[in-house]
């Protein structure tokens, strides 16, 4: 499924079964927020994780607009600053795609220049502002500055804006096991301390909680777990 366009569901006819916990975390992100910042979906292969995450982002974008969704798939990198600007990408676009209401352009291969102009020529120029601080801090190569900038972007949209970020996190565990820690930037460290702060809603898939023990989350976040189908549904 992770080469799917962002938008691209399987068939109702081949994939059910798990309609309320779609419903829950629609529900639970798309609201106020009550107790605990976010909800953590763990389950094996195959269990379906993926799809429902991108069931509840369809669902975020298209059927309100108290939040502003934002789906993104953990995958390898070969370095924090690489990782920092494939994220702030997806933050950018998503955030230009649910303004505009646009899918094609949460879906193309764009720039962090060219997402910088698509913001000028919106009149967000403190969103096309994030793209120069990143630009600095790749610029002096600090890591650190990239790599938090990149992942503080949706909270000060945000804050820019008046309307929440949501996130809807994939494959957690690809952060975990992804080389890119240097000169003391841990990636993983850095995002679990940014959604224990409560910020943004959210909602993270990981095959078990592992990537998220230890940190500011242990204990603080709804947990959802996808077993198998029942032998009636299975058949």
């Amino acid at each position: 499924m992770s080469n799917k366009p962002l938008f691209g569901t399987c068939p109702d006819a081949e994939f059910f079964g798990r309609s309320a916990e779609i419903e829950y975390i629609v529900d639970r992100l798309g609201a106020s927020r009550t107790s605990g910042p976010g909800v953590v979906l763990t389950g094996g292969r195959w269990t379906g994780k993926t799809e429902v995450l991108r069931r509840v982002h369809k669902s975020l974008f298209w059927e309100q607009s108290s939040v502003w969704p934002v789906y993104y798939q953990f995958k390898g990198y070969g370095s924090p600053e690489g990782f920092a600007e494939d994220y702030l990408k997806e933050v950018l676009k998503q955030y230009i795609a649910f303004r505009r209401r646009d899918t094609a352009v949460a879906g193309a291969e764009v720039s962090l220049d060219k997402l910088e102009r698509m913001l000028i020529d919106d009149g967000d120029d403190g969103a096309a502002d994030l793209v120069m601080l990143f630009r600095e801090a790749r610029k002096a190569s600090d890591a650190v500055a990239a790599v938090r900038g990149a992942i503080a972007a949706p909270r000060l949209l945000s804050g820019m804006t008046g309307s929440m970020a949501c996130l809807v996190l994939d494959d957690l565990d690809k952060a975990l096991a992804a080389n890119i820690q240097k000169d003391g930037c841990d990636v993983l460290a850095e995002l679990i301390e940014a959604l224990g702060t409560g910020s943004n809603p959210f909602v993270v898939a990981a095959g078990s909680r592992r990537p998220l023990e230890g940190g500011s989350l242990n204990g603080s976040i709804d947990a959802l777990e996808l077993s198998g189908l029942d032998d009636d549904l299975a058949v």
